[in-house]
């Protein structure tokens, strides 16, 4: 009987869904507000700090919001999505503001291959052991963990 209630609570706990929402919702009202010379201090004020900032051209902060719906059995899937650019000229005030939604989304595959690197890839054995016999306790030919001669310089 207990095992027949684990499974019930299970199954009725994988169709449950939950809708998350991320960010900070930004309402029109606010986005009105804002002018050309609104400044940067007159934004955070207004609007908070941003999601995140570009890092080349002209400065530009990102406001991102999201509702996505999460299932145990499904993949996620986003419901909403709304994002705000707010550009600042040289003088700090707001040049442009740009505002796009999940229809201006734009997917991208992710490369799968990777980075080629030097060298042979290392076995488990082979990383566990390969620094053994690699240091010298008598300070002798290997500089790695040795003193400095008495002179106070190293021969390098």
């Amino acid at each position: 009987m207990k095992k027949f209630i684990l499974l019930a609570v299970l199954v009725i706990s994988a169709c449950t869904t939950i809708t998350q929402n991320n960010g900070a919702e930004i309402r029109q009202v606010k986005l009105d507000e804002i002018g050309p010379s609104s400044t940067k201090p007159q934004i955070y004020e207004l609007l908070g700090s941003p999601s995140t900032k570009s890092i080349y051209g002209d400065e530009t902060w990102f406001y991102i919001t999201s509702q996505i719906r999460r299932e145990l059995i499904k993949s996620d899937k986003i419901l909403k999505q709304n994002v705000i650019a707010i550009t600042f000229d040289k003088a700090n005030h707001v040049s442009n503001i740009e505002v796009y939604d999940i229809n201006d989304r734009r997917d991208f595959a992710n490369e799968s291959d990777t980075t080629p690197t030097a060298g042979k890839p290392l076995t488990v054995m082979e990383q566990l052991l390969g620094n053994v016999g690699k240091f010298n306790k008598e300070g002798g030919d290997n500089p790695i963990g040795s003193h400095a001669p008495s002179g106070g310089t190293r021969p390098y």
